[in-house]
């Protein structure tokens, strides 16, 4: 019996040594401390506040890794945005009715401080028009 096991004793010997293991596992990295791996949903890892689920704020960001910053995203934040309010009589006065959220002034658009147009359609009437007599109130009165 012993001469029928010794022709077996090498492969004995290096089927001890074989032991199956599993493949090494690659450990995820997150340098910035966000709860997200640096890659597809964290395209900024040196950033907290960029990962797939941040929200898209007015910073020149792309804050969601959505490949779109700022107003260019539809899913823009608008909570810090600011109003701006349409002009389209381009007289530098908007309309105080019309107002849009945004990054940055969209064309035709005035900010806060220009929204005191009582008649946006005529480019004569506002805030800093001549009164004349034409039974149209030109100016509105300063405060």
């Amino acid at each position: 019996m012993l001469r029928a096991i010794l022709p077996l004793l090498p492969v004995l010997a290096l089927a001890a040594g074989c032991v199956e293991s599993e493949p090494p596992t690659i450990k995820a990295i997150d340098r910035d401390g966000d709860g997200f791996a640096e890659g597809a949903d964290d395209c900024d890892d040196g950033n907290p506040n960029v990962h797939i689920e941040a929200p898209e704020v007015c910073d020149g960001v792309d804050n969601n890794c959505d490949g779109f910053t700022d107003d260019a995203d539809p899913t823009l934040d608008v909570a810090n945005a600011t109003p701006f309010f349409a002009d389209t009589d381009r007289d530098g006065h908007g309309d105080p009715n019309a107002e849009v959220l945004a990054c940055a002034a969209p064309s035709g658009h005035v900010d806060e401080a220009y929204a005191d147009d009582c008649d946006d359609t005529d480019d004569s009437v506002s805030p800093e028009a001549s009164e004349i007599c034409d039974d149209v109130d030109k100016a509105r009165p300063s405060a």
